[in-house]
């Protein structure tokens, strides 16, 4: 993915007369990029994806039950540490 600025900083190196190979160099950039974005004579319009569902979220109700009937302080350890990362996940 390339920001607004790169996109028209190679569009202003390949106006002044400089080669594919030497913006790519400059850049940092490979030849065959620097060629499809030179083509393309727009800047390119990326998609979002979705966000998808945790791999664990069958799980969590099974989790929660085996913590629950934890009798030492791990399950409050770990309990406060897993409520803090499904508030953040949980959408």
């Amino acid at each position: 993915m390339i920001s607004k600025e790169v996109f028209m900083e190679i569009l202003a190196m390949h106006r002044s007369g400089k080669s594919i190979r030497a913006i790519a160099k400059v850049m940092g950039r490979h030849r065959s990029t620097i060629k499809k974005h030179l083509a393309g004579d727009d800047f390119p319009h990326y998609r979002k994806t979705a966000a998808r569902e945790s791999i664990l979220a069958p799980h969590v109700q099974t989790v929660q039950d085996y913590l629950e009937e934890d009798d030492y302080k791990a399950g409050s350890w770990i309990d406060s540490r897993t409520g803090a990362m499904r508030a953040v996940t949980t959408p």
